[in-house]
């Protein structure tokens, strides 16, 4: 499944993909292109994002919403907690980043509970 979100200004599509027959799933963080038509400016940046799963019919794990950037650390892992009732799995990473240039750091989680794919 391909979900496509707006970080920073740059349209980017999250990959959740099954692995062991839906038990579990991986998530990678590819650019898709640069949103706005400019010419893209090195900034390097930050990108805290907040993802939530929930079981289909099928016991599938598929995502819940398009996963949401967050502002900051805290006011992610504080709402991954809020929502962690009511999903299969909720997840709060951190990754660096440079968007502009599709250059993506190594995530590092900061809030998982239940059911979540793994970080790639």
């Amino acid at each position: 499944m391909v979900i496509e979100s707006m970080l920073n200004g740059v349209l980017v599509m999250f990959y959740f993909r099954s692995i062991d027959h839906g038990k579990q799933g991986a998530i990678t963080m590819r650019l898709k292109q640069q949103s706005t038509g400019q010419p893209p400016v090195a900034k390097s940046t930050t990108l805290i994002v907040l993802a939530a799963f929930e079981r289909g019919e099928d016991g599938e794990l598929r995502p819940a919403f398009e996963p949401q950037q967050m502002p900051s650390e805290h006011s992610a892992v504080q709402r991954a907690k809020l929502m962690s009732r009511g999903y299969a799995g909720v997840i709060a990473w951190k990754r660096p980043a440079r968007p502009d240039e599709g250059e993506f750091g190594e995530p590092e989680v900061l809030f998982s509970t239940g059911d979540v794919p793994d970080m790639e």
